[in-house]
């Protein structure tokens, strides 16, 4: 009888800090997911924060499964460069250098 528990925390509703379309990258914080709807700056908006989506990635980086995946906010894609962009996941599977997307598992 775990009377402490909230909720699995597969989704949770998040303020979006920009406008955002279903599918898009949301990030707060350290939380780091995908909108399950449309929402304006501010409004409240599901973000799925496990399971495997494929994300808009850097052009020219090749990625290996298993790479760590990262979130370039200002570019608005994918990454394998860490710097002081959000960690979004893990390479769910390769994609090539020229390869517009990648599959991440989203950390969780």
């Amino acid at each position: 009888d775990m009377k402490n528990f909230v909720q699995r925390g597969d989704t949770l509703p998040l303020v979006a800090p920009a406008a955002v379309k279903a599918g898009e990258v949301v990030v707060v914080g350290a939380f780091a997911g995908i909108a399950a709807s449309d929402a304006a700056l501010g409004e409240e908006v599901e973000v799925d924060l496990r399971g495997v989506f494929s994300v808009k990635k850097k052009a020219g980086e090749a990625v290996t499964q298993g790479a760590p995946i990262y979130w370039d906010a200002v570019a608005a894609r994918a990454t394998i460069t860490q710097a002081t962009n959000e960690r979004l996941g893990t390479a769910a599977k390769p994609a090539a250098a020229d390869a517009l997307t990648a599959d991440v598992r989203l950390m969780g």
